[in-house]
């Protein structure tokens, strides 16, 4: 849609890596707990609304009784983490709707240099396409949110598996997003089904006891452990393949 793709000077695929590097060495260094450790706490009151209902829905450690939130480094590296993920995700958005509206979009196989007048409908439905393009991030993303922060035994329990899956899954599908740019070609978010099947996981949340004690009466002792390594194996078994073939 903007006709280019311009890493920013700050970025995931190298600056990302060297602080998730710089994370894991903290820990060996001072330890896992260290990151727990409460360096001071903010009134909850003084916190805008959404980052209130942001920690009730996240479940964030509060203490209930004076209503104050701890603040650890975990907490101060995840703020970090996501204030400048956010802004950049909304400029581009931005970007991306200001050049479908006024007529500046670059389609891959057109000329860059020529503006074509659209329609209403046609700027519409380009829009449309232009957050479809992005509905497995959003699904993606939603789904292990949900899952995570809802979930008591997830991490505990299937911690090296989980971590399989969302990486095998993001690769997959930033390596797509990555090809169609330099390819030029259209982006297929219906065929990226690892991220469609994220799904499964705030789904199985919602069972209810009588569908359970079903997948009990078929043989399946544990549905959920069941579930985490079969999308584990199978999202690192589609994006090998992906891979290969790029």
């Amino acid at each position: 849609y903007l006709g280019s793709m311009i890493l920013p000077i700050i970025n995931g695929p190298s600056d990302g890596l060297l602080l998730a590097v710089l994370t894991c060495l903290t820990s060996a260094w001072r330890g896992s707990q260290w990151w727990s450790q409460v360096l001071t706490v903010i009134p909850l009151s003084s916190l805008p609304g959404v980052i209130q209902w942001a920690v009730n829905v996240l479940k964030f450690d509060i203490q209930r009784d004076s209503q104050l939130l701890p603040v650890t480094p975990f907490s101060l590296l995840l703020t970090a983490s996501l204030l400048p993920v956010v802004s950049t995700l909304l400029t581009h958005l931005y970007k991306v709707m200001h050049s479908i509206i006024t007529d500046t979009s670059h389609h891959p196989k057109s000329n860059h240099n020529q503006r074509k007048p659209t329609s209403i409908i046609s700027k519409l439905f380009q829009m449309v396409k232009a957050v479809a393009d992005l509905s497995p991030f959003i699904v993606y993303f939603t789904s292990m949110l949900v899952y995570f922060s809802q979930s008591d035994q997830a991490l505990q329990l299937y911690g090296p598996y989980l971590i399989l899956f969302m990486g095998s899954t993001f690769s997959e599908l930033t390596a797509h997003i990555m090809l169609a740019h330099i390819c030029n070609r259209p982006i297929d978010p219906i065929r990226r089904y690892t991220a469609w099947s994220t799904v499964y996981f705030p789904l199985y949340l919602l069972m209810g006891k009588d569908q359970k004690t079903a997948l009990l009466s078929l043989g399946i002792v544990n549905s959920e452990c069941m579930m985490v390594y079969t999308l584990s194996i199978m999202s690192a078994v589609v994006a090998s393949v992906n891979f290969y073939k790029i």
